[in-house]
């Protein structure tokens, strides 16, 4: 099977594919499946709704013929241009649009993502990108939101039991995850609205609760920087042992925050050292201090870590 660069980049071009490939016979014989190119690969295909409307399909949820799982789920035609990867249409002005959705669901769609690679107008680009999608056309690039609009007889099948983390993620009516764009010429531009992309998660300090620990967590680090030289922490065997201690000290009436914070406060802790050995063995620079950039690299690797150990840090959802 071979999987090629079509990139169709005009309407007519679209309906000529359609009106130049014959239908796959055999098990799907009388369906109409026109393979866009390979015909190993018939799951690709261009599917003609009317004179004016053709979609380019890769199977899945919104596909009458290779739909995924549901096999029973009575999909309608209108949920098919609506869900379809790509649709191209012809409007009764003569112009020309392309509509573009990105995959079902919450999860990865790499078979999904490659298909809008391969079939987008040749002027059109698909970029992934810190784990979100995008559509590079000549109006910018835009972000391509991962759909949760499925057919209603696909959302209505689990019914009669309660939803739960597979499935709660499902709409019934469009959410309005697509994106449609104006061909003029080579040219592609924005013809909808667009989402922002969400910003990535924020981590955020509790100034406050780590002002109260100000003196003792100074302390700590004079301390460490006093004993690291002689801590044996290129013995993997002594580090482990080490690690474990303080991984066994940890009860279930208290956060890993409040035992690091008892450390750093009681100088006279049995695991000061302890907890001390993963930090001078995860940040190596504390034992050969040799200039003031380094003295500055240890005390901003130092906040990093001391803010973790003692939990005076949340992660926030990106807005």
């Amino acid at each position: 099977m071979t999987m090629t660069y079509e990139n169709l980049g005009t309407f007519a071009q679209v309906a000529e594919r359609y009106h130049n490939t014959k239908p796959m016979r055999g098990k799907n014989k009388d369906k109409d499946v026109r393979p866009i190119a390979d015909r190993a690969r018939d799951w690709e295909r261009v599917k003609k709704i009317s004179d004016n409307c053709y979609l380019l399909m890769c199977g899945g949820y919104a596909d009458d013929v290779f739909q995924w799982y549901f096999k029973k789920s009575n999909l309608t035609q209108a949920e098919m241009v609506a869900l379809a990867p790509i649709c191209w249409r012809r409007h009764k002005d003569g112009t020309e649009t392309v509509t573009v959705r990105n995959g079902i669901g919450q999860g990865a769609h790499m078979n999904h993502y490659s298909f809008l690679d391969r079939m987008l107008p040749r002027s059109m680009g698909f970029i992934v990108q810190n784990g979100k999608q995008y559509v590079h056309a000549n109006s910018g690039k835009h972000y391509l939101p991962k759909c949760m609009y499925v057919p209603r007889g696909i959302y209505e099948q689990p019914s009669d039991r309660s939803r739960s983390s597979w499935n709660s993620w499902m709409r019934a009516t469009d959410d309005g995850s697509s994106l449609t764009f104006f061909r003029d010429g080579d040219r592609f531009t924005l013809a909808s609205s667009e989402r922002d992309a969400p910003k990535p998660p924020r981590i955020l300090v509790n100034k406050k609760q780590k002002a109260k620990y100000k003196d003792a967590i100074a302390s700590y680090l004079a301390w460490m920087s006093t004993v690291a030289p002689m801590l044996p922490v290129d013995d993997w065997q002594y580090v482990n042992d080490m690690r474990n201690k303080v991984w066994n000290a940890r009860g279930f009436e208290s956060s890993d925050g409040d035992l690091a914070i008892q450390i750093i406060t009681k100088q006279d802790h049995p695991l000061r050292i302890a907890m001390a050995v993963d930090f001078i063995y995860s940040y190596g620079i504390i034992r050969r201090v040799q200039s003031k950039d380094d003295i500055k690299e240890v005390k901003m690797q130092y906040n990093r870590w001391i803010n973790r150990v003692c939990d005076f840090t949340k992660t926030v959802k990106g807005k």
